[in-house]
């Protein structure tokens, strides 16, 4: 009798699940179920093709963000059956069966997770008419038709997408606003200092920055509508849009009762299995496993290699387990990399900067103001390892700047520098 696999998610990391497992010698049946109507695009570039939404993401108004955001798929994929606009509800791993919304039970042998994140919001209720995420095709195509030249717009949330988002926002004419409880934009993962480069650099674009400020409730006005934002110092921030870009979380709440560790995703072995559980893997930044460039820390793999880099591994681990094949036992130790588009900025950042303690300059000069021509590399140190890279403007010297990161992890810093 035919096996099946059922794959979770019909998102990047879903897709790449589908590949490798067809590449590894899966030759049997295998189902993908997704909670959107659309087959798998990559939502990585959603806030940076938001010109190129339209109204409505099935009118011809939106052809263009569609095409932007295509996925080309593999003759190789064979026949899937894709169940899509039909989400997972709950799972039984012990029975191996799945319940879909409409009330469908579909039964697998092996299962692959790859449901990704949800975004947080705000702790506030109501006015949700003018409440905008950036997660979705659908979402996206929302907010667009409201990014209307002369529109006030707050950004909570000063991140890597709220800034790519309030790039977008001010070149199509809006007035935009980004707040947040840190003291820099990108504070977090960067550093104050490179964050206030950006944030000087931003500025001179025309987005205003309040920081070191927390949203504590919302102003409405006469007729019933968000006019406003209260912040925590006591101050109104006048607004008619407000977009939420408060990180994310593990979309998992399908998966609870199952006596699994989901806090913060699905925590994995290093074969992005589920402890005790052989047959069911993880996917993309949904999977929590330790990486041992970084010691002890789980993580989940929030970067745009992560998807192939994880089904690749997961692909391997499941149709060992499934086809009675000998796994493979080489550690798995993904280096991360991200990117991001401010304004006329390409920003590249290897490894994990955020577990740096102090930061050196290996190219340019932070103490200049950046413009669109700028070029910079920082280098995030722990100790005498490089944990990580910010580069500006640098994609040629990616390759050798990934080297030296991965070089540091396993060697002493001066002797990774002289790779680099």
């Amino acid at each position: 009798m035919a096996k099946r696999i059922v794959v979770v998610g019909a998102s990047l990391a879903g897709l790449k699940a589908v590949e490798q497992l067809r590449g590894n010698g899966w030759t049997d049946a295998i189902s993908v179920v997704g909670a959107e109507p659309w087959m798998p695009y990559d939502r990585s570039l959603l806030s940076r093709h938001l010109e190129s939404a339209g109204v409505d993401a099935r009118s011809s108004l939106g052809k263009p963000f569609l095409e932007a955001l295509a996925l080309p798929r593999s003759p190789l994929l064979g026949e899937v059956d894709w169940r899509l606009g039909n989400p997972a509800v709950s799972c039984s791993i012990e029975d191996k069966q799945l319940t879909l919304a409409d009330g469908q039970r579909v039964r697998w042998d092996g299962l692959v997770i790859a449901t990704g994140l949800r975004p947080r919001r705000l702790a506030l209720h109501g006015h949700e008419e003018q409440r905008f995420v950036v997660h979705t095709l659908e979402d996206a195509t929302r907010l667009r038709s409201r990014l209307t030249a002369g529109r006030k717009v707050t950004i909570v949330g000063a991140g890597f997408l709220a800034c790519e988002i309030a790039a977008t926002a001010t070149q199509l004419g809006c007035a935009v606003t980004v707040i947040d409880s840190n003291t820099a934009p990108m504070e977090r993962p960067l550093g104050s200092l490179v964050g206030r480069l950006l944030q000087r650099y931003q500025e001179a674009r025309g987005v205003r920055f309040v920081l070191g400020q927390r949203v504590e409730g919302f102003s409405t006005s006469a007729i019933g509508e968000l006019n406003g934002l209260r912040l925590s110092n006591g101050s109104l921030l006048p607004t008619e849009i407000v977009v939420e870009t408060l990180g994310f979380q593990g979309n998992v709440n399908w998966l609870a009762g199952n006596g699994l560790d989901l806090h913060d995703g699905v925590l994995c072995n290093d074969r992005l299995q589920l402890p005790g559980h052989p047959g069911v893997v993880a996917v993309g930044d949904v999977a929590r496993f330790v990486n041992p460039l970084y010691r002890a820390i789980t993580q989940r793999p929030e970067h745009w290699a992560a998807p192939d880099e994880t089904a690749r591994r997961a692909a391997v681990s499941l149709t060992a387990q499934l086809l009675c094949r000998k796994p493979r036992t080489t550690p798995f130790r993904p280096l991360p990399q991200q990117e991001s588009n401010l304004f006329s900025l390409r920003l590249q950042v290897i490894g994990a900067p955020g577990y740096g303690q102090k930061m050196c300059v290996l190219d340019g000069d932070p103490s200049q103001p950046l413009d669109d021509r700028s070029t910079l590399a920082i280098g995030y140190l722990k100790g005498t390892v490089v944990t990580g890279v910010l580069l500006v403007n640098l994609p040629h010297r990616t390759r050798a700047f990934r080297q030296l990161v991965a070089n540091s992890l396993e060697e002493p810093q001066q002797e990774a520098l002289e790779h680099a």
